[in-house]
């Protein structure tokens, strides 16, 4: 039995972003990699590398899928996307993909992990003032009273959560570290979730209100 066939459809820029050297190396090492260096990767070029695969890897940039793309590739089995949704790119072949058993995977719950960190550590930096003491330092008035006392400390405040998705639960899950109450609207988010998750489900107005 040969080696699985799989296309990597992402421009080279977002190869070098989204594979290791050493990951690609282990890819290659495991199947027939399809892949060329290219600035971007056009439908016609990622009709012609998904020929016969059994595979293929996507992400930004990867053109919109067609039904050609899965006439030409009679074999595949599935499509790795190494970004967020893939509602975008497969949204016009979706009941063709489910009718043919592809696998589809995407890298959601990894990205959603570092949006919720980054967004911690906005909230952390907007409350403790660093913004405003980085200007204050610069003109050398880093003791200035009045920013002082403009500080929010992560204890004992209420903070309001827009949508319990990977990104949202995993911001909750950082926010337990700290002594606060958390509000979340989400209107597919049920009351057994909203309490497993150990936040108050309230409405939009309610939250935003607070």
């Amino acid at each position: 039995m040969g080696k699985p066939r799989i296309a990597v459809l992402l421009s080279k820029e977002m190869r070098r972003n989204c594979i290791s050297e050493e990951d690609f190396q282990r890819l290659s090492n495991f199947a027939e990699v399809v892949y060329e260096s290219e600035d971007a990767i056009t439908e016609e070029i990622a009709i012609k590398w998904m020929e016969n695969v059994d595979g293929c890897l996507t992400g930004w940039g990867t053109p919109v899928f067609s039904d050609t793309f899965l006439k030409v590739a009679p074999k595949l089995k599935v499509i790795a996307h190494s970004a967020g949704s893939v509602k975008l790119m497969l949204g016009k072949i979706i009941e063709q993909i489910k009718e043919r058993n592809i696998v589809v995977t995407n890298a959601a719950v990894s990205l959603g992990k570092a949006v919720a960190e980054f967004t911690l550590g906005m909230m952390l930096m907007t409350m403790k003032r660093v913004w405003w003491f980085r200007d204050l330092t610069r003109e050398g008035k880093w003791r200035e009273e009045t920013e002082r006392k403009k500080v929010i400390e992560p204890y004992g405040i209420t903070v309001g959560i827009i949508g319990a998705s990977n990104v949202g639960r995993h911001l909750i899950k950082l926010l337990k570290q700290f002594d606060v109450k958390i509000m979340a609207y989400d209107p597919y988010l049920s009351e057994e979730e909203a309490s497993a998750l150990g936040v108050s489900k309230v409405s939009l107005e309610n939250l935003m209100s607070c």
